[in-house]
């Protein structure tokens, strides 16, 4: 399979089937509407009303799924401490996508009005809680300037003037304390009492004649004196009490809204079923305001596979009365999506070509061939069978236990397959744990050479690995410069590099292995050949002296071809830090039982067992990414541009659901 032939679809309609069109064409699944060209006397009429309140719904209901989500993650933390309780949804562990036919997944619209009075009672329940919050702030807030003066049995708001004295409360920091005391020896007609209790505040209660204040309270400012002019009718003791109280109320409040919260989670399916309705809605706004219209009537544009045009047009037949409709081959200057039907083996790797890009519609389709090097580089980076056993149960395992939905999960089954490589490949590399093989045993005659024992062979070995990569690659673009007919410059940028480097290796290999001079002879001469070929064509589509100097130009990708080649020296290193960590886990492990008697085998295996699952954790990120590199530096520079914008039908982007059409 490769990329799909697509089909554009002009249709002009009368405005009262708009709606009814668009979700004709959303069941059918296999349109995609694109921004409509305005013609003569149209314009564009966007819904601005219907979008923002899409917006809003989507709005409430993300803060809805978040709240719920943090609520139930309190719950969880006051279970553990066994101080609250509820029932959860009974849920396995891994959820695969709810998939829906197209008119079960509807029926939500049937309890849209039950959910919204749901959706308002949470954001009630929110509204109330972070009242509680703001509440226990400031009681707390309260009670921390009160209870400095928690031993005073005096109501707070009795400290006030009188005609001849003043009375006011405050605190120093206690280092302060015996400083205020001090002060009493100043002044006659002064009273000061001080909280000498080991605190960071100490209290202060002051009652002196009103002729002395200023100097009192001027004494007591340079002591770092801060004064509080409580109006409490009560006493410190008992507005901590009844502080405490109202917070044990508010904090009772917030539990049993906890419980009232917790009691909604089996609505979350439900909500996230109407979240991906109103994700539909709002691409069919988005849809509408891209149409050109008049008063009446409105234009749709959009692109079909070819293999889905009769079903299509099956589709648009039945709107006969109010439109009319014409399918054919895109015009130039249109920016049609791709479409990639790939086998089950070849699939899962187009979501690695995707973040790089999607091919473009007449762009050699990539997949096979990342497939193919993706999982043969991926098993010699790993280069241990046990972990390719590891990663190949996990990854099928995973996947079918997910069971993502068309276009999803496919890491698991590149995990999968990269482990059925990394496993073929520990064969042939020795690699089993990091152990050691029994000489003349039967896997050590499954082995080719030891990457620890030979690393020259192995960096050798990544070395030929790039060079073929590499090689294929240009492969790709002469395929593709003859496709588009440009014979001379497939001649000049791809099958002049085989000449040169195919004379080269037949000269070396004469020169050093077979000791053939005729030979050598040969591959000198396909060699100058490759160059002679390269210095003609290698300027094409210029002309004059730059024709010339353009293919003296091209020698200098001799350089950019050996530092792509030196790149897959990272397949050595990669390698050999795979067995090189698993032997020391092995050594750590031989450690601990000789100097741990009897336990040390069970910490040894316990370690053993960690050591190897991080191992592969950590190797198999690495292997990802740097492969990731590979393909897209390396393979792709020789051949492939992307820029293809993917194929996406009207309404497909749900969030939480999949609808089967």
């Amino acid at each position: 399979m490769s990329i799909v032939e697509m089909k554009k679809l002009v249709l002009i309609g009368h405005k009262s089937v708009k709606n009814e069109l668009l979700r004709a064409l959303h069941k059918c699944g296999v349109v995609e509407v694109s921004k409509t060209g305005l013609l003569e006397n149209t314009f564009y009429a966007e819904d601005g009303k219907n979008g923002e309140e899409t917006a809003e719904k989507l709005s409430r209901l993300s803060f809805c799924f978040d709240f719920l989500k943090e609520q139930q993650r309190q719950a969880d933390k006051l279970v553990k401490k066994e101080l609250f309780s509820y029932e959860k949804p009974k849920k396995a562990m891994i959820q695969p996508t709810p998939r829906f036919s197209y008119d079960d997944f509807y029926k939500i619209r049937d309890k849209e009005s039950a959910l919204w009075d749901e959706v308002k009672s949470i954001e009630t329940i929110n509204s109330r809680v972070q009242d509680i919050k703001g509440e226990i702030l400031k009681i707390n807030a309260v009670t921390e300037q009160v209870k400095v003066f928690a031993d005073i049995d005096v109501i707070l708001g009795g400290f006030k003037d009188t005609p001849h004295t003043s009375m006011f409360l405050g605190a120093v920091p206690s280092a302060r304390a015996k400083a205020v005391r001090a002060i009493t020896e100043k002044y006659e007609g002064l009273y000061v009492y001080v909280d000498e209790k080991p605190a960071k505040l100490s209290a202060v209660a002051v009652i002196c004649l009103k002729e002395i204040k200023d100097d009192v309270v001027s004494d007591l400012n340079a002591l770092e004196f801060i004064r509080s002019d409580f109006t409490f009718d009560k006493t410190a003791a008992e507005i901590l009490a009844d502080n405490a109280a109202a917070v044990a109320a508010l904090e009772e409040e917030r539990t049993a809204l906890l419980s009232d919260t917790m009691k909604k989670l089996g609505l979350v399916d439900d909500l996230k079923q109407l979240y991906d309705l109103y994700l539909i809605e709002k691409a069919f706004i988005r849809a509408g305001d891209g149409f050109a219209q008049t008063k009446s009537a409105f234009v749709l544009e959009g692109f079909v596979p070819v293999s889905e045009e009769e079903k299509v047009k099956g589709v648009l037949d039945g709107f006969a009365d109010n439109s009319v409709y014409e399918i054919s081959d895109p015009e130039e200057g249109d920016v049609v999506p791709t479409l990639v039907k790939s086998g089950k083996a070849v699939a899962p790797f187009e979501s690695i070509t995707n973040m790089f890009s999607a091919p473009a519609v007449n762009d050699i389709d990539p997949n096979p061939f990342v497939a193919f090097f993706y999982t043969l580089l991926f098993g010699l980076m790993m280069g241990d069978a046990v972990y390719g056993i590891f990663l190949a149960v996990f990854g099928f395992t995973m996947y079918k236990l997910k069971k993502p939905v068309p276009g999803k999960g496919g890491l698991f089954l590149v995990i999968g397959m990269g482990g059925i490589s990394t496993f073929i490949w520990g064969v042939l590399l020795g690699g089993w744990l990091g152990l050691d093989i029994p000489e003349g045993s039967f896997l050590d005659k499954l082995t080719w050479f030891n990457p620890l024992e030979e690393p020259m062979m192995m960096l050798g070995l990544s070395m030929v690995m790039g060079f073929v990569h590499i090689m294929f690659g240009l492969g790709l673009k002469a395929a593709r410069l003859i496709k588009e007919k440009d014979f001379q410059g497939a001649l000049g940028e791809v099958f002049s590099w085989y000449l040169i480097f195919g004379g080269l290796i037949v000269y070396v290999l004469s020169s050093m292995v077979f000791k053939i001079n005729v030979l050598g002879t040969v591959g000198l001469a396909i060699l100058i050949l490759g160059l002679a070929v390269l210095l003609i064509f290698g300027g094409h589509g210029k002309k004059g002296v730059k024709r010339v100097i353009g293919g003296v130009g091209k020698l200098y990708d001799t350089v950019n071809f050996m530092s792509d080649i030196l790149s897959y020296s990272r397949l050595f290193g990669l390698g050999l830090a795979t067995g090189v960590i698993g032997m020391v886990i092995n050594k750590i492990v031989e450690v601990i039982i000789g100097l741990i008697p009897v336990a040390g085998y069970v910490l040894g295996a316990a370690f053993f067992v960690l050591g190897h699952v991080m191992n592969i954790a950590i190797n198999t990120l690495g292997t990802y990414v740097h492969n990731c590199r590979l393909q897209y530096i390396e393979f792709f520079g020789k051949f492939y541009d992307g820029g293809g914008k993917l194929f996406t039908p009207i309404g497909s982007e749900t969030k939480y659901t999949y609808i089967e059409r």
